[in-house]
């Protein structure tokens, strides 16, 4: 069961922004979109194009996501947030161990798909879900037509290069609409 509130980590976003712009797309999962601070300090960027140079990448810009409330800011408030991330850095990056922390005290859910995040998730308590997950409810609310999934798939293994770990829920779902 999904977590009403749920942070979303880089990973999950930037794939999420290859399939179209992140405002038509996140709006679609039926969940509040949070945005920690680490996240959005990273660099949010994908590859322009398939065939795009090694170092060439196109900026996401997420201020509209943010000024119309799709993606809400949100920072370690409490001290027991702010511990939880310091001692979770040791574990995980910045990007998903701030969201981990706020998510583990909150009670809110994590959009991630960095097993180590995964795996610290689970430890904690902490609801996860996949990109290969997201991109089924999209899928779902949108009711996306099979080539528009198939579409949607190419696009993030081109543009962001993730293909989903088989240990990922709904893996086979991705494998399936390939």
């Amino acid at each position: 069961m999904a977590s009403a509130d749920t942070l979303i980590d880089t990973c999950c976003l930037v794939n999420l922004c290859a399939v179209d712009e992140p405002e038509r797309i996140l709006p679609r999962i039926p969940v509040t979109w949070y945005l920690a601070r680490s996240v959005e300090r990273e660099e949010i960027s994908l590859r322009p194009r398939p065939d795009a140079a090694r170092g060439e990448r196109r900026r996401i810009d997420l201020a509209p996501c943010i000024s119309s409330g799709i993606l809400r800011r949100c920072q370690p408030e409490s001290e027991q947030e702010r511990e939880l991330y310091v001692s979770l850095t040791l574990e995980v990056d910045d990007g998903e161990a701030m969201p981990l922390a706020i998510a583990h005290v909150r009670k809110w859910g994590i959009a991630t798909d960095d097993a180590a995040a995964v795996a610290v998730a689970h430890r904690l308590g902490v609801w996860t879900m996949s990109t290969p997950e997201l991109l089924r409810l999209w899928a779902g609310q949108t009711s996306a037509t099979k080539q528009q999934i198939s579409q949607a798939i190419q696009r993030i293994e081109s543009l962001a290069r993730f293909v989903p770990s088989t240990a990922l829920i709904a893996a086979d779902w991705w494998d399936k609409h390939r």
